[in-house]
């Protein structure tokens, strides 16, 4: 997975960065093993850029429903304290499946479907 450090030039704190694309499962690139490799991406970024936190994005190119986990900001006074995840999309593919279990094996979570219009 291509990836690499974001900085923020305030603050000096640092985020990796990671940008996927996983094939239709009706193209030929398709491969059956993408959410179980991702799993273990976490691992493999930690031992090169050390502990900082990452960003997993792209096209996964499947459909999760309504599964959401609840997410917690720590020290916010201006946010809301949990942010349910809430899609109009309630189908779930077998893509779908791999992809909600590799997420709450590896505790992550789905930024889409937690505000407006998402």
């Amino acid at each position: 997975m291509p990836c690499g450090y974001c900085y923020d030039g305030e603050s000096g704190k640092r985020v990796v960065l990671g940008a996927v694309y996983n094939p239709p499962n009706d193209s030929q690139h398709f491969n059956s093993s993408f959410f179980e490799t991702l799993y273990l991406q976490p691992v493999e970024i930690s031992t090169k850029y050390g502990n900082v936190p990452i960003i997993i994005a792209g096209d996964f190119n499947c459909r999760i429903g309504n599964h959401y986990e609840d997410f917690a900001l720590e020290g916010s006074d201006t946010l809301p304290q949990i942010f349910e995840r809430e899609s109009q999309d309630t189908v779930v593919t077998t893509e779908g499946q791999k992809m909600n279990s590799s997420l709450e094996e590896a505790d992550n979570l789905v930024l889409n479907g937690r505000t407006t219009n998402n």
